[in-house]
């Protein structure tokens, strides 16, 4: 009886730690989301006043980053960042990052929502087997398709009135064995109608 009562305990035991890391895990993946959920919401007040933005969502936004890697590496008038940190290249970034501009009469112009969790391995980005070619895709094809021939996750989606643009980092090994770097631009519709890409070799700046 005692044994089977000791084996009960232990079979609770186990399902009580799987639980527990089942709920640690799905709280991970909703604070990894919750930065393009951000993005997505204070898009939908572009072209209005960022004052109506900040008193209709729960979004906290500030001036300026916690991080001074973020506030040196490129500007913006408002941002809202992740608790959590990344390293890159040993300067600490937020692990993502959504940054406002605005025009010149305080209204949204652009949202950009930067994951730079997706730089922490590697700076260059994502290891690609070889250049990503979407020359052959048509105009107006459908993001899915696009985002198939992709199959990276991207760094920063930048939003605007009328456009989505997705900016991956990304690189493979060359013919001369050497790591190229590769910085992929690619735009939409506000239907998620593919218009163009532009690509170019990676410069020093991350955004």
């Amino acid at each position: 009886m005692a044994s089977d009562k000791r084996f009960r305990l232990i079979i609770a035991a186990v399902i009580t730690l799987v639980l527990v890391a089942v709920i640690i895990i799905i709280i991970l993946m909703i604070s990894d989301v919750s930065g393009l959920k951000n993005a997505k919401e204070l898009a939908e007040y572009i072209n209005k006043p960022i004052l109506t933005a900040r008193n209709k969502t729960d979004i906290y936004l500030s001036d300026e980053s916690s991080y001074n890697g973020l506030n040196t590496l490129t500007k913006f008038d408002w941002v809202a960042e992740s608790d959590k940190e990344v390293e890159v290249d040993g300067v600490k970034y937020p692990s993502w990052a959504v940054l406002i501009d605005l025009n010149d009469q305080d209204k949204i112009a652009a949202v950009t929502y930067a994951d730079f969790s997706v730089l922490k391995k590697n700076r260059k980005g994502v290891k690609t087997d070889e250049e990503i070619d979407l020359g052959k895709i048509p105009t107006g094809e459908k993001f899915r398709k696009v985002k198939d021939q992709i199959d990276i996750d991207p760094f920063a989606i930048v939003y605007e009135d009328s456009t989505e643009t997705y900016i991956y980092r990304y690189y493979f090994i060359n013919n001369y064995d050497d790591e190229q770097a590769m910085a992929l631009s690619v735009v939409f519709d506000s239907d998620n109608n593919y218009m163009f890409s532009t690509s170019q070799m990676e410069n020093s700046s991350l955004l």
